[in-house]
């Protein structure tokens, strides 16, 4: 079996954010409450995003750990609206301390927080977040690869619409350069539900 080497998001990540522009969705989770059931080897989280409705009502989800608890409660939340978020699994999550950083022999060193995801097609797509806090690191790290997949759905689904405008309006300038946008969104991940909905359109 062929292994995908993991790449690079960032160019894409500014692709995303250059369609976008302002309409580009921040996932900030502002406050993050974790109950453990060591036992059973379950976690359940309710988190807070900052600046949504969401601070009224917390998003809630149960994983085995932290990680798996935090993604299931953004996943549950957004699936529906980004149903390419489905499409995505984890793959590696992985904390390196810098130990030599520490002023208190380690105990504070601040880590690296390292998540793999893949899609469908076996890309992988890798996130690292430094912290001081695991907890904060692994959240943040959560967040951020959720952040990337809803922003380039987004992005997918702008960009085709354009696309459909300047076929219906001949811009053959304008056909070509959405359409080399489009051949790099969905190196992400599958967006066949989504291209079938918006053909209905």
């Amino acid at each position: 079996m062929v292994r995908q080497m993991p790449i690079d998001h960032e160019a894409s990540l500014t692709l995303v954010k250059e369609i976008l522009k302002d309409d580009y969705v921040h996932l900030d989770v502002e406050r993050l409450e974790v109950a453990e059931d060591l036992a059973a080897g379950k976690s359940t989280v309710r988190l807070w995003l900052r600046d949504t409705a969401s601070a009224e009502r917390p998003l809630e989800g149960q994983g085995v750990g932290l990680v798996d608890a935090v993604f299931a409660s953004l996943v549950s939340r957004l699936r529906v609206e980004y149903p390419s978020l489905q499409t995505i699994t984890f793959v590696r999550f992985q904390v390196n301390g810098k130990l030599e950083a520490s002023a208190r022999g380690g105990a504070d060193s601040p880590g690296e927080v390292h998540l793999a995801v893949k899609n469908r097609a076996g890309r992988q797509f890798d996130f690292s977040v430094e912290s001081r806090s695991l907890t904060a690191g692994a959240v943040r790290a959560v967040s951020a690869c959720v952040e990337f997949f809803v922003n380039s759905e987004r992005a997918y689904v702008v960009t085709r619409r354009a696309l459909k405008d300047a076929e219906e309006r001949r811009r053959e300038d304008l056909v070509q350069s959405y359409t080399e946008r489009l051949v790099e969104l969905v190196k992400n991940t599958s967006y066949a539900d989504i291209a079938e909905r918006e053909s209905k359109r």
